[in-house]
């Protein structure tokens, strides 16, 4: 069974995103910020990565860097709000494959 690891300190959206992921048959495993989703990473495996931006500890974006120099082949979607270019660029530049 494919491993969805969703990440966001907004508890609401990771219980509804994972819902819905369930319902598809997927696994989903959740993480409030990006130092939980370190710790899941490095010990589960993930096939996929769907990450908010803001966050507390640590941002998707610096959490998203971290993967890649660990974990590249672990694609990875931001699902944010933030919806302005700089932070699309920003996104993409730090190794995102959907923003």
């Amino acid at each position: 069974m494919k491993q969805i690891l969703v990440v966001d300190d907004d508890r609401h959206i990771l219980k509804l995103v994972g819902h819905y992921l369930r319902a598809e048959g997927f696994r989903v495993l959740e993480a409030i910020d990006g130092i939980e989703a370190e710790k899941i990473v490095e010990t589960e495996q993930v096939h996929l990565a769907v990450i908010d931006v803001m966050m507390p500890n640590m941002d998707g974006f610096e959490l998203c860097q971290k993967m890649r120099a660990s974990f590249p082949d672990i694609p990875v979607i931001m699902l944010t709000a933030k919806d302005a270019l700089a932070d699309k660029s920003r996104g993409l530049e730090v190794g995102t494959d959907d923003y």
